[in-house]
């Protein structure tokens, strides 16, 4: 039996004989015998320390066996799980573009204009269009919607390869073909600049490879509990990993060429980011099972799904969370064949087509970066209200005065840019793609608000409660700064009355003299002391 082995093992391995107790071992009790008080059953001798140490190597025996019985049996389904989460052979994924939005207020807008200027002065090109000129026109005006076409960035020494005058050779990340850049004045304050990264084949497979790799199911232990990650946690993990490396690859350029708002952030995973991706069979961003590859693909289907212009799904977040920052629009290619969007430009169903239809959503990826935007504003003044309640803080004004500092500069973009954005979200241009949006899935009831309506809605509220929070702040910080004067000023009476107090005394003993004192306090010292 499993139980005689185990009694035999311990026996080996300590060298002490260990009885075990069975029903047939049990001694029966007499019928004169006096009954065993209750005191005594429940609290028996306490064990020795050689009883506690097997019953230590006992637990650790056992532990052991079951341990190396359950991982044994999930190894045992890894072959099977790694094969069905491959990639099938008829299946074809591409990860086309990834648009990033980058934000600026006016004087970081003219840096950004500085920097795209001198790759344009680089490559000396002297086009009929001057794109600072026209940026600066309509970021001028006091409403906003104006945009620009800056050009196509292209890998240095592709230009031969592209036609048109507005071609700008730069250093671009890895797998980027080509790069259109927008940029839009969503707000007289507020400038975004949307880049387009148009990737190659290679950026597909680093993101498909994860499938095709064997992974072993392997234990952990994680607050008490023992875990068995298998393939899919793995192949999950890496599909993820390899689509932070793609944006972090993109970013790293924003922020080094172009930097604005968001490259103040530590980080460079941290811009709005929009990811499309066409499958051949499968339906993106559907109802799919749990246990497959559009999982560890990360294209399953979420209560945040939404479909756009009639033909393509978005999702932001993944299936079991939802992030603000990280979108991602998907279709099928047979859906993209019927979109109208691409048709009558003369291209085709290929890829160029695609991306050339698809360089109208960079508006709609600016649009829905500015929740990302307001999610920064909420956060940075929620640090400033929690250092604000902290104990202790008007003790002195060093304090007051750093948060005054840190409030400072969110008060310029609070009391200027949100209240633009509380009525920008009114405007036809900027509602016009977001109004666009249906939910995906078929159990939410017709007569639910649709989400790009719901979604404006929460852009004006929040925006509109950024700024009746940041002036209460203001006020609390100003009270607090009130307090700490009238505080300091009186501790620095205290300090003048006893400075006067001394100079008084100092005074009285010069015109008194000092051996009067003297003479004085020795007889009452010889009076009390005898």
């Amino acid at each position: 039996m499993a139980l005689d082995g185990i009694v035999k093992a311990i026996e080996a391995a300590t060298g002490v004989p260990v009885f075990v107790e069975r029903a047939s071992s049990r001694p029966v009790p007499a019928a004169d015998d006096s009954p065993v008080p209750p005191l005594e059953r429940i609290n028996p001798d306490p064990p020795t320390p050689a009883a506690r140490r097997l019953v230590r190597r006992v637990r650790r025996l056992w532990n052991s066996y079951r341990l190396g019985h359950d991982l044994s049996y999930f190894r045992g389904l890894d072959a099977e799980r790694n094969e069905r989460l491959r990639l099938p052979v008829s299946e074809h994924l591409i990860y086309h573009c990834l648009w990033l939005t980058e934000f600026y207020t006016p004087s970081e807008a003219e840096r950004m204009l500085r920097r795209l200027e001198s790759i344009r002065a680089s490559m000396k090109i002297s086009g009929a269009t001057d794109f600072t000129a026209s940026v600066r026109e309509f970021r001028s005006s006091p409403y906003g919607g104006g945009w620009q076409n800056i050009g196509y960035l292209v890998p240095t020494g592709a230009r031969s390869r592209f036609m048109g005058p507005d071609i700008f050779e730069t250093d671009l990340p890895k797998g980027v073909t080509h790069a259109p850049v927008s940029v839009m004045s969503l707000t007289p304050s507020l400038t975004a600049l949307v880049v387009q990264f148009i990737f190659d084949d290679s950026v597909s497979d680093e993101y498909v490879s994860t499938l095709s790799r064997h992974h072993t199911t392997y234990a952990e232990r994680k607050n008490g509990v023992i875990h068995f990650p298998g393939p899919k946690e793995h192949k999950r993990h890496e599909a993820a990993e390899a689509r932070r490396r793609i944006r972090v690859r993109c970013a790293a350029w924003i922020k080094r060429t172009v930097p604005g708002y968001f490259a103040a952030a530590p980080g460079l995973d941290t811009y709005p980011a929009l990811e499309f991706v066409t499958l051949r069979d499968r339906l993106p961003l559907d109802d799919h099972s749990l246990d497959d590859y559009m999982e560890v693909l990360d294209l399953c289907d979420s209560p945040y799904t939404w479909t756009v212009d009639g033909t393509f799904r978005l999702r932001r977040g993944n299936w079991t969370s939802r992030s603000e920052r990280v979108a991602v629009l998907a279709a099928r290619e047979d859906e993209v064949h019927k979109w109208t969007g691409w048709q009558g430009l003369g291209h085709g169903w290929t890829r160029t087509g695609v991306m050339v239809g698809l360089h109208g959503f960079s508006h709609f990826a600016a649009a829905l970066a500015v929740d990302e935007l307001i999610c920064s504003f909420e956060t940075e003044l929620a640090k400033v209200r929690d250092q604000l309640s902290l104990p202790g803080l008007g003790r002195g004004d060093t304090n007051i005065s750093r948060l005054e500092r840190q409030l400072g500069g969110l008060s310029r973009a609070t009391t200027t840019v949100c209240p633009e954005l509380a009525q920008v979200v009114d405007e036809s241009w900027f509602a016009g793609s977001l109004r666009e949006l249906r939910w995906q899935s078929p159990a939410i009831p017709a007569s639910a608000p649709a989400p790009g309506h719901s979604l404006l809605q929460s852009y004006r509220e929040r925006a509109d409660r950024l700024v009746s929070s940041e002036l209460a702040l203001r006020e609390t910080l100003v009270a607090g700064a009130q307090i700490a004067a009238a505080r300091e000023g009186l501790r620095l009476q205290r300090t003048a009355r006893i400075l006067a107090a001394v100079g008084v005394a100092l005074a009285a003993l010069g015109l008194v003299g000092w051996d009067t004192v003297r003479h004085g306090l020795d007889a009452l010292i010889r009076t009390v002391f005898g």
